[in-house]
C-alpha cells in the first residue's frame, strides 16, 4: 500500500484497524470521492472516513460506541479534517442519503468462542439488518463497500441483497491465517 497520509490514535476499547480495515482502505485509495456524500457505518478510530475525506469525500461516520465516536472526532481534528460523526445503532439516527456507505460490521458470530465485544461479535443477524435498513439511505446511483467473514451465512446474506433489490460482486478476498474475508461490492439493480 502507498504511504498512508492520515496519523490517527485508537482510544482504549475502540476496533483497532485491521486486515480487514486496510482491506477497504486498499480498494477505496484512489477513489476521487469529490462531490459525493459518503456514510461510514461502524467507524471505529475513524480511519476509512478520514481517509475518504482526504480524497474529497463529505463524509458522516456514525457508530454504536459512544468512544469509536469520539476517537474519530478526535482523529479528524489531529488531521485537519472534516468528518461528521454521530452515535447511531446502524441506521436510527442517520436521516440522509448517500453516493457510498461504507460498512466493516462486526461480523464475527455469536457462537464463535469469543467475549462479548460490540466491535466485534454481530455476523449474519447485524449484516442483514444492515441491507434491510440500507435500502432508504443508498442513492439511486449509489454503491455499498462491505466486509463479509467467510463463516457468515453467505447464502443468507445474499438471497437478503437480492430481495433488496441490491446485486453484489465480491471484489476483494484476503486469506488469513484463521479466516477468509471478502469486500463485497453492492449496488442496485
Amino acid at each position: 500500500m502507498d504511504k498512508f497520509p492520515i496519523k490517527y490514535i485508537v482510544f482504549n476499547g475502540v476496533y483497532s484497524p485491521s486486515e480487514d480495515t486496510f482491506l477497504i482502505i486498499d480498494y477505496i485509495k484512489n477513489m476521487d470521492f469529490r462531490g459525493k456524500r459518503i456514510l461510514e457505518v461502524g467507524c471505529g478510530c475513524g480511519i476509512v472516513s478520514l481517509y475518504v475525506s482526504y480524497n474529497g469525500g463529505n463524509v458522516d461516520a456514525v457508530d454504536v460506541d459512544y468512544r469509536a465516536v469520539e476517537n474519530t472526532r478526535y482523529n479528524s481534528k489531529l488531521n485537519g479534517l472534516s468528518v461528521n460523526a454521530f452515535y447511531s445503532d446502524l441506521f436510527s439516527e442517520v436521516k440522509d442519503t448517500y453516493d457510498v456507505i461504507i460498512f466493516n460490521p462486526p461480523y464475527i458470530e455469536e457462537e464463535d468462542e469469543f467475549e462479548e465485544d460490540i466491535a466485534i461479535i454481530g455476523g449474519t443477524e447485524l449484516i442483514i439488518r444492515f441491507i434491510r435498513e440500507s435500502v432508504s439511505h443508498l442513492k439511486s446511483d449509489g454503491e455499498i463497500l462491505m466486509i463479509m467473514y467467510e463463516h457468515n451465512d453467505l447464502d443468507r446474506i445474499f438471497d437478503e441483497i437480492n430481495k433488496a433489490g441490491y446485486r453484489y460482486t465480491i471484489i476483494a478476498r484476503k486469506k488469513l491465517f484463521f479466516e477468509e474475508i471478502l469486500l463485497v461490492n453492492i449496488k442496485w439493480r
